[in-house]
């Protein structure tokens, strides 16, 4: 069988060699046909759309009605038999007698595969993949093969199967190249090589093996110092583009260039994770025995009260694994901001940088959409990771169900969760943590409590005594005892001591059912309420509604109105009180309030009856930020995504509290931003589950209090998602909606009444091309723009490479002259139809690093 297969291999080599045996339909370029001794273009677009349908799989039969859907799509002519009938009995007069026969199953070619070009290409591939041959037979095969190719493979087809007949020529090409590429290096024909290796290594710029082969065709011409600028390109791009590191071997081949010794990577990834403020106190022994337990269980929980110290210790656990386990990622992911168990997939996704889709540059489309569960399958089971979960007790469920299913999907993955109570699946282990050591003077917890108290007053005495007592008093909780060494600044600890005494015997009165510790840890919050002034006390319980920190200016417009007037001053308080954290955001402060910090503000804010208006002016807090959003979506785009980025989770919780209350206004401001927001990190899910809410939400409101812009851009992207999830009755009031802004808003610019009536015109090809001609038309030129951008789309997709190049040229230079960022991201991808490189990308990578976008952007030269 083998002999067989490899004697095959070498007559294809041969026959595809032979000028004079070409083959009876080519499919590989323009739709032709053999008369004679040469190819002939067959006429007429339905003829030649018919051609395919049946000739990319010979000898399989074709029902009259799948062919009438592949010929005429969702437009078919009156009599669709007779129709097709006229089209069959055109094709037979081109094709040799005998090629085209009617069955009891339908129609299909007689012809053997070897006739048709791209079934002889595909034979040729997986007779390489299967049986393989050496080097010299595997690139005269290739050779010969890619020698099929006469032009851009469905430009000439119209339909879906336009589509169709690229994507499998694309296929085969690639298989065809990648052959081609190893066997040239396998000869020593490097200098070959380098040009198809340049290719692919532009075409993927994240692709280990694509740029280890151009490192090999380098070192192998004698260019070595070139292959070791490729390397250190390679990994500038990987660090800044994703966090990572290139593969073992690339690094091996990187130190053999080199002359020296390979070095060990270092782990691939550590994200999330914070660095230490201080040094940890009095966890050395849980460290190690959380560590035993990551070592011999997939899941570990770490269980305490809150206050307990479980997130700093996670950090602390994720930090040491990312330096001493090389090559294992570790990732934090912190669930404390979420409020629905919905958003739990998302915040690890978001964290990873996961997107849903397959990126098909050019496309109207993605190409391939996978659920957010699926590309976090992929991601988890990547390589070896530690996957830290941090505050599960509000959303346990959730966790519970994507814990179990994610260790189920690969080996390789270990998950520590910090949690109030246990998941409960059977792969958990479970670490109750247990309260800091209170000995005689010498225990950690008064080790804490001794180096916060100096830290905030370094003349202050503390007898050991009565520092052992309080901490005893304290229950050994390490957010108790450091809340009370802030009140060391004006008080002695056995004034401390005292003042707690009094408030625990009263808390306790209250709910004996309490654990102990949690009942300590809020009669410790609730004392430092007390000793705050009546305008911190109201700038806690109205900032406590933001789940993802605030800030100054934030919390100016959310907290400052009544008897608060100095928000500045409260927040300051609050910092020294040990009641908010302070960490560097985007060019200003972000203040930050724990979680059991933020429960307490709540009891306090529903007890106040101010919740109402906290929510009220959190929406006009949310609806500036969109209405902001509008007018720098077109000037500062990369920092507008950044600061939207740092407000996700507060914008999220304004929408799910503006949903449940059906307030419209606030649904249609704030949902458009977080979808772009969701739309630019390929978090297609998001919106799609958000659409019907929406849709909802904002029925029985005509939303005229609302930018134009932003309802625009609401209904057009929850038609858009219903569309390509599930074509629902929503998804027509979503349209419905559309049509009725156009008509009776006169404040909607040209470049949303286009996207508009593009997004309602339907999927008819020839209303979809004469609303794209006029918009390339337009003296707008921002639809100019935007048309270009569509038609780009739609002429590769009909494969017109050399049409979409130009209209992606056009729209990268207008974009770069008006320093439209997005523009720029939409425009590069057209340098890559199909599956080959057209032109250099360097001008364009130039031209976004410039603008402080991402590195490794491609653009057409």
């Amino acid at each position: 069988m083998d002999q067989h297969m490899t004697r095959d291999v070498s007559e294809r080599a041969r026959y595809a060699q032979s000028g004079e045996d070409l083959a009876d339909i080519a499919l590989l370029g323009p739709v032709s046909t053999k008369v004679g001794d040469r190819l002939v273009p067959l006429p007429g677009p339905r003829a030649r759309t018919l051609l395919v349908a049946l000739a990319r799989n010979p000898g399989e039969p074709r029902t009259a009605q799948s062919l009438i859907d592949d010929v005429w799509g969702l437009e078919p002519p009156r009599s669709p038999m007779n129709a097709l009938h006229t089209q069959v009995s055109r094709l037979r007069s081109a094709l040799p007698d005998g090629a085209l026969e009617v069955t009891a199953a339908g129609y299909r070619l007689t012809l053997a595969r070897e006739r048709v070009d791209l079934a002889r290409a595909a034979d040729a591939a997986r007779g390489l993949r299967t049986v393989g041959a050496d080097a010299s037979e595997a690139l005269a095969v290739t050779t010969a093969s890619l020698r099929l190719w006469r032009g851009t493979p469905g430009s000439d087809v119209v339909g879906d199967v336009a589509d169709r007949l690229a994507l499998d020529a694309g296929r085969v090409y690639d298989e065809l190249e990648t052959a081609q590429i190893d066997a040239l290096l396998t000869l020593g024909e490097y200098a070959a090589a380098i040009p198809l290796v340049r290719g692919r290594h532009l075409a993927s710029p994240f692709d280990d093996t694509a740029a280890e082969a151009l490192m090999r065709a380098l070192a192998g011409a004698g260019r070595v110092n070139e292959a070791l600028e490729v390397f250190a390109e390679f990994r500038n791009h990987l660090a800044n583009r994703l966090g990572a590191d290139p593969s073992p071997a690339l690094v091996t081949l990187n130190a053999e260039l080199l002359g020296a010794p390979a070095a060990t990577p270092r782990a691939a990834r550590a994200i999330g994770l914070r660095a230490a403020p201080n040094t940890l106190l009095g966890r050395d022994n849980d460290i190690d025995q959380i560590e035993s337990l990551l070592a011999r269980s997939r899941v570990v929980t770490i269980l305490g009260p809150g206050g307990a110290g479980k997130t700093r210790l996670a950090h602390e656990l994720g930090l040491r694994g990312s330096v001493n386990q090389p090559g294992v990622s570790v990732v934090l992911v912190e669930l404390a901001s979420l409020r629905s168990s919905e958003d739990v997939i998302a915040a690890i996704g978001g964290t990873l940088g996961i997107s849903e889709s397959d990126l098909a540059p050019g496309k109207l489309t993605v190409g391939r959409t996978h659920s957010a569960r699926e590309r976090l399958k992929e991601a988890l089971s990547a390589g070896p990771m530690l996957l830290i979960l941090d505050n599960c007790e509000h959303v346990i469920g959730a966790c519970s169900e994507i814990v179990a299913e994610m260790i189920a999907a690969g080996r390789q993955l270990t998950v520590l969760t910090t949690s109030r109570s246990p998941l409960m699946i059977s792969a958990e282990a479970v670490y109750p943590l247990p309260p800091l050591a209170i000995e005689d003077g010498t225990g950690s917890a008064v080790e804490l409590f001794s180096a916060r108290a100096r830290a905030v007053r370094p003349s202050v005495h503390l007898d050991v005594d009565a520092v052992v007592k309080l901490c005893t008093t304290l229950d050994g909780l390490p957010l108790a005892i450091e809340l009370a060494a802030a009140r060391v600044r004006t008080m002695s600890v056995d004034e401390i001591g005292s003042r707690l005494r009094d408030r625990f015997a009263l808390l306790r009165s209250d709910d004996p059912t309490s654990p102990d510790r949690h009942r300590t840890l809020h009669a410790v919050i609730d004392w430092s309420w007390n000793l705050l002034g009546s305008g911190d006390q109201i700038a806690l319980r109205r900032l406590c509604r933001f789940p993802a920190g605030f800030t100054l200016s934030s919390a100016q417009a959310v907290a400052g109105w009544g008897e608060l007037t100095d928000v500045a001053s409260a927040v300051e308080a609050l910092v020294n009180q040990s009641l908010l954290s302070v960490s560097d955001g985007q060019g200003d402060l972000r203040y930050y309030m724990l979680e059991t910090v933020r429960e307490y503000g709540e009891e306090q804010l529903a007890a106040s009856g101010e919740g109402p208006e906290v929510i009220r002016r959190l929406d006009d807090w949310a609806i500036a930020i969109a209405e902001d959003a509008v007018v720098r979506a077109r000037t500062d785009q990369l920092r507008l995504i950044a600061d939207l980025d740092a407000e996700h989770d507060n914008l999220l919780a304004v929408l799910r509290w503006a949903v449940e209350r059906g307030d419209a206004v606030t649904v249609a401001n704030v949902f458009p931003v977080l979808a772009i927001l969701w739309a630019v990190r390929g978090s297609n899910s998001e919106i799609s589950n958000w659409a019907s809410k929406i849709v909802g939400a904002t029925a029985d409101n005509d939303l005229r209090d609302v930018n134009a812009e932003l309802v625009g851009a609401t209904f057009i992207l929850v038609a858009m998602h219903l569309f390509f999830g599930e074509a629902d009755r929503n998804h027509a009031r979503a349209r419905i909606r559309l049509r009725k802004l156009l008509r009776e808003r006169d404040d909607l610019g040209p470049l949303f009444a286009f996207l508009i009536k593009l997004t309602t015109s339907g999927i008819a090809n020839h209303k979809l091309a004469r609303l794209v001609a006029e918009g390339v038309r337009s003296s707008d030129p921002e639809t100019r723009m935007a048309a270009l951008s569509a038609r780009s789309n739609m002429r590769e997709n009909i494969g017109d490479l050399r049409g979409a190049l130009l209209d992606g040229e056009t729209l990268f230079d207008y974009a770069t002259s008006i320093g439209d960022e997005w523009g720029l991201a939409m425009a590069a991808p057209t340098c890559r139809v199909g599956s080959q490189p057209i032109r250099p990308l360097w001008r364009g990578h130039r031209v976004l690093r410039d603008r402080g976008g991402v590195d490794g952007t491609p653009r057409c030269a």
